[in-house]
């Protein structure tokens, strides 16, 4: 079980003095970015059923204390800058996440070849959330299972074993929360 409190802690340092990398094209985190507050118990249970799913067990936890972030992230393509919310903040983001939820479904059978190398892809899958752009939390039966995929179209990789791993992941640091 992870302390929710300490990976914001973490993350907002990293993101307090961060600089935007010039030059360089992707998306990149604001200076100053922070996480929304998280939800009650009753707004969870209102977005499982908007989701038509019981989240995961870590994935309620973790709403409890942060929620998508407070700013958009930048897109840097060239000269140009495009600013986007990257990271999803529920149920705000409903709208925008159910296309690509729909894509999901439509590429079923390669997320299952990519659930097959961590022996999941047997495994009663139930839905998916998505939490960062095109990297979406795999919801199954089991809501100890906790496995994040990265989709775009049939390109999908595991891009974490499990929630935890993901955000160290996506964020690059290595400390335990």
């Amino acid at each position: 079980m992870a302390n929710w409190n300490q990976f914001k802690k973490i993350t907002e340092a990293l993101w307090e003095n961060c600089s935007l990398c010039e030059g360089v094209s992707g998306f990149q985190t604001q200076t100053g970015t922070k996480w929304n507050s998280g939800l009650s118990i009753e707004e969870i249970k209102n977005l499982q059923v908007l989701f038509g799913i019981v989240l995961p067990f870590e994935y309620q936890r973790m709403l409890r204390v942060v929620n998508g972030f407070d700013r958009e992230e930048i897109d840097i393509y060239e000269e140009e800058k495009h600013y986007f919310r990257s990271c999803y903040k529920y149920p705000d983001d409903w709208e925008v996440v159910k296309t690509f939820i729909a894509e999901l479904y439509d590429n079923l059978k390669f997320i299952k070849i990519a659930l097959k190398e961590l022996g999941l892809a047997e495994k009663e899958l139930k839905g998916f959330i998505p939490l960062y752009s095109h990297r979406a939390l795999v919801v199954f039966e089991d809501l100890e299972l906790t496995p994040v995929i990265s989709a775009v179209g049939d390109d999908v990789i595991i891009y974490g074993h499990s929630l935890i791993e993901y955000w160290k992941h996506e964020f690059q640091f290595e400390e335990d929360f």
